[in-house]
């Protein structure tokens, strides 16, 4: 009876991780279908149109990447540069593909290549800092990256400047600006606070405080900032119109006769 009994488990317990192992295994399975009929599709557009076979041909190195069959689109890529030499966007991913293989040296060459030939291409200038550091590069991407409205990137590059550097003003003062263009106020105010500490009359610093303060509607520090600033330069002009628009600001208006 106890054998009958311990056969129908076994039994029992096969089943359920059978049923496990498909359930599970049908969303993974079902993308690399989709997948290889959309591959299959585009090798047959590339063969009907050869007119168009560089098209094609980009679209299947994105999917291949996109669907980490990483030796398929190093291939393809590849061959794309192969046969458009100056386009530094394929060659880009070429050497994002050879990262995502562990090939780190030809990676670094693709990358190194790509910056040669396009000294703005912001990405492949970031990746080259991780093969060969470099604070004064990485200082000038941090400013070409906030030139460029790329805040999130600039932010990047100035936390780790910041953590190398944290005595350097210039360097904090910087970034504070960055911090405000992505609206993290809090921070930015944090940071403005400790410039303040370290370097009391640093007059720039005490009106870009005034002026975050006011983002985050907190009029009385912001007066307090440009009067800290007069203390300083009592004819400063930026800190006078501020002064006179809290002042304006603050007076009562006067009711319509």
């Amino acid at each position: 009876m106890k054998t009958f009994i311990s056969l129908i488990l076994i039994a029992l317990l096969s089943f359920f991780s059978y049923w496990a192992l498909n359930h599970h295994s049908q969303p993974h399975l079902k993308k690399s279908q989709e997948t290889q009929i959309l591959v299959q599709e585009l090798k047959k557009r590339m063969s009907a149109h050869p007119e168009k076979k560089l098209a094609y041909l980009e679209k299947l190195a994105l999917l291949y990447y996109q669907n980490k069959r990483y030796t398929e689109a190093m291939e393809s890529f590849k061959e794309l540069v192969s046969s458009q030499p100056n386009d530094s966007e394929n060659q880009y991913r070429l050497a994002c593909s050879y990262q995502a293989l562990g090939m780190e040296r030809a990676a670094a060459k693709e990358f190194q290549e790509v910056h040669r030939r396009d000294p703005k291409h912001l990405k492949a200038a970031d990746q080259l800092l991780s093969y060969f550091e470099n604070d004064q590069r990485r200082l000038e991407l941090a400013k070409n990256a906030y030139l460029a409205h790329q805040y999130q990137l600039a932010n990047k590059h100035y936390q780790i400047l910041k953590k190398r550097h944290p005595e350097n003003l210039s360097i904090l003062l910087s970034h504070t600006v960055v911090l405000t263009k992505l609206k993290l106020h809090d921070e930015a105010i944090s940071l403005h606070l400790q410039i303040r500490e370290k370097d009391p009359k640093n007059i720039n610093n005490l009106l870009l405080l005034a002026k975050t303060y006011l983002l985050v509607q907190n009029q009385g520090q912001a007066k307090m900032m440009n009067q800290e600033v007069l203390a300083i330069h009592p004819n400063h002009p930026l800190a006078l119109r501020n002064l006179q628009s809290l002042v304006n600001s603050e007076a009562p208006t006067q009711p319509q006769p």
